[in-house]
């Protein structure tokens, strides 16, 4: 099996305003509404072929969340985060995106093409294995208890505690495998210390 090569950078684009975001989710998002929708192919295949020391305006960044600033704000304060003069880093949004909307959602809107920089070996696979059956209950009983304005499911959540159980001895050993590596640290490009 050939190894995925690295994606080509592209130049950054420059940003659509909070209008033209608007005027293009206006038909599965109406500016007042309070129900999150997550944004088009081409503002979100934009936003993710961005330079990654870009910054968004904090509507710019709801807009492309599908919530408000309000709710966007309640976010990133509940994760101790300080929008610097009102903009939020690439990183920011991005690990938003991720956070907020089930995965397999987000990636299926992208598609699996690369125009937009992701990483491989996020994209999802089907795995087989068998649990107790009190587990898998308990874990879409959990599932179910969210913070977020809409529940991400079971498969984003299982996920999610599986790569925290991820060890160091583990990632030490997978550390020469390159698309591991982005894949497991994204959105940051680095590990945060």
């Amino acid at each position: 099996m050939r190894r995925p090569g690295p994606l080509p950078v592209m130049k950054s684009e420059p940003v659509p305003r909070v209008e033209a975001i608007q005027r293009t989710l206006i038909r599965i998002m109406p500016a007042d509404s309070a129900v999150p929708r997550l944004a088009l192919r081409e503002p979100l295949t934009r936003f993710f072929r961005m330079d990654r020391d870009a910054s968004l305006p904090l509507e710019e960044a709801a807009v492309l969340l599908g919530m408000t600033r309000q709710g966007l704000q309640r976010i990133v304060d509940g994760d101790g985060v300080l929008p610097v003069k009102g903009m939020l880093s690439w990183e920011e949004v991005a690990h938003q995106l991720f956070t907020v909307w089930p995965r397999a959602e987000l990636l299926s809107t992208l598609g699996a093409d690369g125009t937009h920089r992701i990483p491989p070996l996020l994209f999802p696979t089907t795995v087989s294995w068998q649990i107790p059956v009190y587990i898998q209950m308990a874990m879409e009983q959990q599932a179910r208890r969210t913070t977020l304005p809409f529940e991400r499911g079971i498969s984003d959540y299982v996920a999610d505690l599986l790569h925290i159980q991820i060890d160091e001895q583990t990632e030490r050993a997978m550390r020469s495998h390159r698309a591991f590596r982005d894949a497991f640290l994204y959105p940051h490009e680095r590990e945060i210390v």
